[in-house]
């Protein structure tokens, strides 16, 4: 008699989880980030393009971007005055919603808007 198929377990996906050392590798990356940099920008995005991403990258090449895993970056800054890594970022940390990413910089706000 034939093998029966129903009681397998058939795996959808090949990917495999990230796991907890790449999550506290980014938590330790944003607070040296915080450490080595003077200001945290938050922003928000839209119809994220790639280019225009490139082209920001290469004009603040010395800044550090962090887009997605907002629970996870939010974590790393403190959501809470007791658990903040730095004076001030809990309030970052609450605003972190939808598409939104962290721009690490030593230049002044206008420069980066340009």
């Amino acid at each position: 008699m034939p093998k029966s198929k129903r009681q397998r377990v058939v795996p959808l996906t090949e990917t495999r989880k990230k796991g907890l050392e790449r999550k506290t590798s980014l938590v330790e990356e944003v607070r040296s980030c915080l450490e080595k940099y003077d200001k945290v920008i938050l922003f928000e995005y839209q119809n994220f393009r790639n280019k225009k991403m490139k082209e920001m990258r290469e004009s603040l090449t010395d800044s550090r971007f962090f887009l997605g895993r907002n629970a996870v970056t939010a974590k790393a800054l403190g959501t809470t005055v007791e658990e903040e890594a730095a004076e001030g970022v809990h309030d970052i940390a609450i605003r972190m919603k939808g598409f939104s990413g962290l721009l690490f910089t030593n230049h002044s706000v206008d420069e980066v808007q340009k």
